[in-house]
């Protein structure tokens, strides 16, 4: 939107948050069924690159062609980008027991396929005790899990900041919905 005029940095980081913001929520509801794990944005003069992180990315042929060309016209409409400025690059996770987003996706996958939510919860948390350096994962699992009365399963292992600023700096955390035959079952994964 500034590109080539003088602007206020008050401005500036104002007008980036709310770009990453929109970016963000966006990718979720693009690239929900890729395991969406986040997004790097790197700004050039010339060019701005987009480097979704996906779950399921370790061969960029999983994502279609035609998606990428949807989101790349979606995005050059929205914030009005120049043809040929904006590139988008699918990258995969790296540590992949480390993301909070990649765990959701694959506890989400297994309480589809009916598996106890249980055993779903603590197989994603042995999975990120055993990825290395996690210090503590928590697994919340709410909704109809198998009476008609709601309830929220809580599965811990570890340790977890739960308070003030170094929450947000150490601790990794998703959200994820399930939309199952009893109704909507929602999933969090935290991660430090």
């Amino acid at each position: 939107d500034f590109q080539g005029r003088a602007i206020n940095k008050k401005r500036k980081f104002v007008a980036d948050g709310i770009f990453n913001a929109e970016l963000h929520e966006f990718l979720i509801q693009a690239l929900k069924d890729y395991g969406y794990g986040g997004v790097t944005v790197r700004q050039s003069a010339k060019k701005t690159r987009i480097m979704p992180k996906l779950a399921k990315g370790r061969d960029k042929k999983n994502v279609p062609p035609q998606l990428k060309a949807e989101i790349t016209r979606l995005l050059v409409k929205r914030f009005g980008f120049e043809d040929d400025a904006l590139k988008i690059e699918f990258d995969s996770i790296q540590a992949r027991g480390l993301c909070a987003a990649a765990q959701c996706e694959t506890l989400k996958e297994e309480m589809a396929s009916g598996k106890s939510v249980r055993q779903c919860a603590m197989r994603v948390i042995k999975n990120v005790m055993t990825a290395g350096r996690a210090d503590g994962c928590e697994v919340v699992i709410t909704g109809k899990l198998r009476q008609q009365r709601a309830k929220a399963m809580k599965y811990k292992k570890g340790y977890i900041v739960s308070t003030g600023h170094p929450k947000s700096v150490f601790v990794d955390e998703a959200i994820r919905h399930i939309f199952l035959k009893q109704g909507v079952m929602g999933i969090k994964v935290k991660i430090m």
